[in-house]
């Protein structure tokens, strides 16, 4: 299910617009449950304004309207909305489309016409179900999970990833059952969504409490500690016992989040194909040119070590504006 590209297109304080493509398979994927994650992943952002769900590709307003989906509107006779970014080209692609003969109606329509202008003059699109694009927009589709809302803000991030992570996804779907360690589990969303992968056992580290639908699963373990007060030796496991170390943990500079993670990688993950997934908290008040030089210096503390390989760095829409995500190979 990965390879949706996913790409904040403009934000503000207020609100996040997003482009969305297929897979380099061309099979898109884009239907109502990955409309539905899509606004989850936002959740924990600013509201989502608008997704633009793009799977053709024109050069101009004359192609545009000679474009398959566009085509099979005229066709259909489909009543249509039309979305466009930027918003300043609304009017003229409404205009070459209407002259098409693609019927609008804002209010009874029943697709919606999705239109994402580039930098570079071309124009990106695709024709999707009301009840794929605008009704979950309005956020009048059910949740997608069922946990309390604490806990399902913190796995959007994860569920995100494993869309947008080839290496994420690999692991996830390891045929060997797994160890996974949670570092800064509280309040479980991380450990809900990790125990939930067929065979798998999860150890949550956090000295605060897990939601009580997470720690009563079978294959979860809570150490209510800090992970540096963890005595190891003493838990009785097996050498490098985990197969996933990930850590969504608050109060720690990210570089010095890093070189703790080094640590932890040094004895408990295992070598050659384990895993770490790592949430860098940065200052609430980051700047663009400030978080990416704090993404540079975390990356080359993994990398400079000789122990990582970092496979992804993104930020994801589940992330806050302070955050962004690192996924990480281990050698």
């Amino acid at each position: 299910m990965y390879g949706v590209d996913i790409e904040i297109v403009a934000e503000n304080s207020k609100e996040t617009t997003v482009r969305c493509s297929p897979p380099s398979s061309g099979v898109s994927p884009l239907g109502k449950p990955i409309m539905q994650q899509i606004c989850g992943f936002t959740a924990a952002r600013s509201a989502l304004r608008a997704c633009f769900p793009v799977d053709e590709v024109a050069e101009d307003d004359a192609g545009l309207c000679l474009l398959p989906c566009v085509k099979a509107c005229v066709l259909e006779g489909l009543l249509c909305r039309l979305s466009v970014h930027p918003k300043t080209q609304e009017r003229a692609i409404g205009t070459a489309l209407h002259t098409a003969g693609v019927r609008f109606d804002p209010k009874a329509f029943s697709h919606v016409v999705s239109v994402y202008c580039g930098g570079d003059g071309r124009l990106e699109a695709a024709v999707t179900p009301r009840a794929a694009s605008f009704d979950v927009l309005c956020f009048s589709a059910p949740p997608p999970h069922e946990e309390s809302s604490a806990v399902c803000r913190a796995r959007y991030k994860l569920d995100e990833l494993q869309i947008r992570s080839q290496a994420f996804a690999r692991c996830l779907s390891q045929r060997d059952p797994c160890v996974a360690l949670d570092i800064g589990a509280s309040p479980g969303g991380w450990s809900a969504f990790l125990s939930e992968q067929r065979g798998w056992e999860v150890m949550a580290c956090d000295p605060g409490k897990l939601d009580a639908s997470v720690v009563s699963r079978s294959n979860v373990t809570h150490l209510q500690c800090m992970v540096q007060s963890v005595d190891w030796p003493s838990l009785g496991l097996p050498e490098r016992p985990f197969g996933l170390i990930v850590s969504d943990m608050n109060g720690l500079d990210c570089r010095d989040e890093m070189r703790l993670m080094l640590s932890i990688i040094e004895g408990q993950l295992r070598a050659g194909g384990g895993l770490l997934v790592v949430t860098l908290k940065l200052p609430q008040k980051c700047s663009p040119s400030q978080a990416e030089k704090l993404s540079r210096e975390s990356i080359a503390i993994l990398e400079g070590s000789g122990r990582c390989k970092v496979e992804d760095a993104l930020w994801l829409l589940a992330n806050r504006n302070n955050e962004r995500t690192l996924v990480a190979s281990v050698c």
